[in-house]
């Protein structure tokens, strides 16, 4: 992503020398070099993705390999030598996190709140101590579940829990080749909220606190903050208690490597396991801007064996920092993608001003990848100060001959209910629909 090299005075780039699209790679490229061979062995004894070794071992200009088989079995001699993966959980790890039911032998730690059913029958029973388990919510909602599978369906009663239950089988084996159906407690006005941890192999684990990531559309993440409003605001001592939950899953797990633990929250505290994303965190900056922990740095040294050199105790959170995702789209037309060329380019900066970008004038956005093209931080002393740079740098942003989402953010900075922190998953739901709309269109 970024520039390693120039020649003739301008930088050069992996784009400008490698195959297009990379998803062209295939095994039989590589079959009379014998490195087909060598990267599934890679793949099979280490875990590591075929595709991603077979791009690695591309040279676009000469369209050979630059990797013979026998260096690649090389490699994977050192790599069974070494014991550890490049800046990866080992494969056991990994595979113990993919699935979430084992969490449920933590009730002491996480609301586990979720059970896998085989049938509609065992469903419609779990519902039903679902509904008596739920102590901290009102009656009107206590029949109110959710069908859940990459996804969620929500059941008013037994003939919807029925329907739901033989749409998400269908699909779930359609998709992903396995039937499991969870059922889990519908939660109203439901809180993203993540904590980012760090393990090494010598088993020392801590967290560095939480994220809110509860501004989202179609369940991709549009701002990210930290510390969370609703921990701050109304709920300071579920830091501890979810900072320790966190931790707790990553010492069941024996995980080591930066992961992040995400939860759902409700408004009155009680919190529930979602799963563990076992790497580096796209929203990541914001920790470090609040703890000054590089977590990437820190990530490296796990991966070299290092032990960690800060405890629990040594993480201290000072101030407040906020992240925009710019993605190359038009939030006129429904978040339609915006490829092409960009024209003008022009990044904001000042004091408490960060800007994660690969993009500049002349670069041209592809249609083949994911719309994100950069990431705006801003770090203030509490969280007006914070808002106030990310307007100010949203307003500086420049970037002309592609749509991009920095009117509809702007939108957001400016929402009286996301000034005072009171939000959840649904805010750009609503923020989209009706009157709230016309303002953000005329406020952009």
């Amino acid at each position: 992503m970024y520039p390693f090299g120039r020649v003739q005075g301008s930088f050069t780039r992996m784009s400008d020398f490698l195959p297009h699209p990379f998803w062209n790679f295939s095994l039989e490229t590589y079959a009379a070099d014998g490195v087909a061979e060598a990267c599934l062995d890679l793949q099979d004894r280490r875990g590591c993705d075929v595709n991603i070794l077979l791009f690695c071992c591309w040279l676009g200009a000469s369209g050979r390999p630059t990797l013979t088989a026998d260096r690649l079995r090389t490699v994977l001699k050192v790599s069974d030598e070494w014991q550890a993966e490049i800046v990866k959980p080992l494969r056991q790890v990994r595979r113990l996190l993919k699935d979430k039911p084992w969490a449920a032998g933590l009730p002491e730690i996480v609301e586990a709140a979720r059970r896998r059913v085989a049938d509609a029958e065992l469903a419609a029973e779990h519902a039903e101590q679902l509904k008596l388990a739920s102590l901290y919510n009102p009656p009107a909602d206590r029949d109110r579940l959710a069908i859940w599978f990459n996804g969620m369906r929500v059941a008013h009663n037994d003939i919807s829990l029925v329907k739901g239950y033989h749409t998400s089988r269908s699909e779930a084996e359609k998709a992903f080749g396995n039937s499991g159906v969870y059922i889990e407690k519908f939660i109203e006005n439901p809180h993203h909220i993540e904590f980012q941890i760090l393990g090494d192999t010598r088993g020392n684990i801590i967290h560095l606190g939480e994220r809110d990531c509860s501004i989202q559309r179609r369940n991709q993440k549009v701002v990210e903050e930290t510390p969370s409003p609703l921990i701050e605001n109304k709920l300071k001592d579920l830091r501890k208690k979810m900072g320790k939950a966190a931790v707790r899953i990553a010492e069941v797990a024996h995980y080591s490597n930066a992961g992040t633990v995400e939860f759902v929250v409700d408004d009155k505290g009680n919190f529930y396991f979602l799963e563990v994303n076992k790497r580096i965190q796209v929203e990541h900056p914001i920790t470090e801007e609040v703890t000054g922990v590089d977590l990437v740095k820190q990530q490296i040294m796990i991966a070299m064996g290092e032990p960690l050199r800060i405890s629990q105790g040594d993480v201290v959170f000072h101030g407040h920092a906020i992240e925009c995702r710019i993605n190359a789209e038009d939030p006129f037309d429904d978040f339609r993608p915006s490829p092409g060329r960009i024209e003008m380019y022009y990044a904001p900066g000042g004091r408490g001003v960060r800007v994660d970008s690969h993009a500049y004038a002349g670069y041209t956005i592809p249609p083949h990848y994911d719309s994100m093209i950069g990431k705006l931080i801003t770090y203030g002393k509490d969280r007006r100060d914070a808002m106030d740079k990310m307007s100010r740098a949203l307003s500086e942003y420049m970037i002309t001959g592609i749509k991009t989402t920095i009117p509809f953010e702007q939108a957001i900075l400016q929402d009286p209910n996301f000034r005072r922190g009171v939000y959840s998953t649904s805010f750009i739901e609503q923020l989209l629909s009706g009157a709230r709309r016309e303002l953000f269109e005329d406020r952009a």
